[in-house]
């Protein structure tokens, strides 16, 4: 399956809020403050690259062909 679509809530800075990606791209650009998130959208794509999303106590939402 390839994932075009991305979100997640329950993991570091993001606790109850959904966060990630509404499309993703072959290049993404993620740009911010500094300590608003964005290595913790880095950790949560290479979870689910991994496939450890399974073993992290958080909820996911993605959608793809």
């Amino acid at each position: 399956m390839i994932i075009d679509s991305l979100k997640f809530r329950g993991h570091g800075c993001f606790v109850s809020e959904w966060a990630g990606f509404d499309r993703i791209k072959p290049v993404t650009l993620i740009i911010g403050r500094n300590n608003s998130g964005k290595s913790q959208l880095l950790d949560l794509v290479a979870m689910m690259c991994s496939g450890i999303h399974q073993q992290v106590d958080c909820d996911f939402f993605y959608s793809g062909k």
